[in-house]
C-alpha cells in the first residue's frame, strides 16, 4: 500500500502557518544530532537575529505592547529549545529560554510524553496571546512612542 501524499498548492503568506495578519511571529532552525556545538552556536546566533528583525516588524504595526514579542524553535537531535524575544521601554530586547524539551525517543521516555505535549501546548498558548484582538482594530499603531528605542538588527562601527 502506497502512503497517501497530500499536495498543497497555492502556498501563500496567508496560509503559511508562521505568519499572521501577514506578519511572521516566529522563526526556527533545525539541526541534525552530528552537527559540532559551533555551528549549533553560530545557528543560535542567527535565530537570534532572525526573532529580533520579525520583532521589529512585529512593533511597527502593533496597536499594543502585548504584541511586542516573536518567537523561535531550535532543534537539534532530540532537543527542542523554546525561545521568546521581548522588547519594552525598560529593558529594551531581551531574549529568554522559555523551555528545553526532550523528544520521546525509547518507551522509557515515552511516559513523558504528556509533558512534552504539555510544554508545546502552553508554548502556543503563549504565541496565540500576543496577538491583537478584534477590539484593537480601531486602535493606532503605537510605533511612534518606541522608536527612539528600537535599535537595528546589525550596526556597522568605525573604529
Amino acid at each position: 500500500m502506497k502512503p497517501k501524499i497530500t499536495v498543497i498548492q497555492n502556498l501563500s503568506l496567508q496560509n503559511k502557518p508562521s505568519y499572521i495578519n501577514r506578519r511572521e511571529l516566529g522563526c526556527r532552525e533545525i539541526k541534525c544530532i552530528e552537527t559540532p556545538n559551533t555551528l549549533l552556536e553560530e545557528d543560535r546566533t542567527q535565530l537570534t537575529e532572525t526573532m529580533k528583525r520579525q520583532l521589529n516588524v512585529r512593533i511597527m504595526k502593533a496597536k499594543s505592547i502585548k504584541e511586542f514579542q516573536t518567537f523561535g524553535f531550535f532543534i537539534y537531535g532530540f532537543e527542542i529549545e523554546l525561545y521568546v524575544m521581548r522588547f519594552d521601554k525598560e529593558n529594551g530586547y531581551q531574549l529568554y529560554l522559555s523551555q528545553n524539551i526532550t523528544l520521546s525517543t525509547t518507551s522509557s521516555s515515552y511516559s513523558n510524553l504528556d509533558i512534552t505535549l504539555g510544554l508545546l501546548l502552553a508554548f502556543k498558548n503563549i504565541i496565540t496571546a500576543s496577538l491583537s484582538d478584534d477590539t484593537d482594530a480601531t486602535e493606532p499603531y503605537i510605533y511612534n512612542k518606541y522608536v527612539m528605542l528600537l535599535k537595528p538588527t546589525v550596526e556597522f562601527v568605525n573604529e
